[in-house]
């Protein structure tokens, strides 16, 4: 069971980065990679704490916005971001990820779906993981190496910024409140034949970071119900977060 889990985790983590989908709805996520683009995968997230943080300007071009967003999320080396996303397909499953990076070399994920619970962290160039109450295992096959090196920091990055938009794609919505900042609401839509999705991203008008984003997707089909999976995910900015080798 444990390990069973472990596998369908390492799966999610090298779907999110290889093919930015969602792993339980393989038929829309078919219809949704002409929306995908894939990330370049850095072996460390780089700071900017030499960088002021750009703000969002009144009239900006939502599409600039976004790619301004996805470099200085992959830049910032001290934030929490929590997801949780729930699908309604077959019994239904609910999975809560916690994404926390406290430095370019201390990174921290964890993946609870139900009962089962699996972690991995980096610590320098050191990768961890464990499953459930098992204690931690410092990774040392080249496999697990390279996996450790595929997971951080990529699979810290929320998908839907990993989606590669075309201009127009993406609408100004309007100014809103978000955890006491103030952003800037865009929103995607699409309808494909087999899939309705909605996006909602909130930026941070002073610093271009995501605060938050939702995402809704259903599909299409004559024959069956129709499967809703949907996603929402909040991130902090500037909290101290200290990762420290397992003892």
């Amino acid at each position: 069971m444990r390990s069973g889990f472990l596998l369908c985790c390492l799966s999610w983590v090298m779907s999110s980065i290889l093919l930015a989908q969602e792993p339980s709805l393989g038929d829309v996520a078919r219809a949704s990679r002409a929306h995908q683009a894939q990330l370049p995968k850095p072996s460390k997230v780089v700071s900017n704490e030499d960088d002021d943080p750009l703000p969002i300007k009144d009239e900006e071009d939502p599409l600039d916005v976004f790619t301004r967003v996805r470099t200085g999320f992959l830049h910032d080396t001290s934030h929490h971001c929590q997801q949780e996303s729930s699908n309604n397909s077959g019994p239904g499953s609910h999975k809560n990820i916690t994404m926390e990076v406290g430095a370019a070399d201390r990174m921290h994920l964890v993946v609870q779906e139900g009962s089962d619970k699996g972690e991995w962290l980096l610590v320098g160039d050191t990768y961890y993981q464990r499953v459930g109450s098992a204690p931690w295992r410092k990774l040392t096959s080249p496999q697990e190496i390279a996996m450790g090196r595929i997971t951080f920091p990529a699979a810290l990055i929320p998908q839907e910024l990993q989606f590669g938009f075309q201009p127009g794609d993406l609408k100004f919505q309007g100014n809103q409140v978000i955890q006491g900042v103030p952003t800037v609401l865009y929103k995607f839509v699409t309808h494909t034949y087999d899939m309705n999705r909605t996006i909602n991203f909130w930026f941070g008008r002073a610093n271009s970071l995501p605060y938050r984003i939702d995402m809704r997707t259903e599909s299409k089909d004559s024959f069956s119900p129709p499967v809703v999976w949907e996603e929402s995910t909040t991130c902090k900015y500037g909290v101290e977060i200290n990762i420290e080798p397992p003892l």
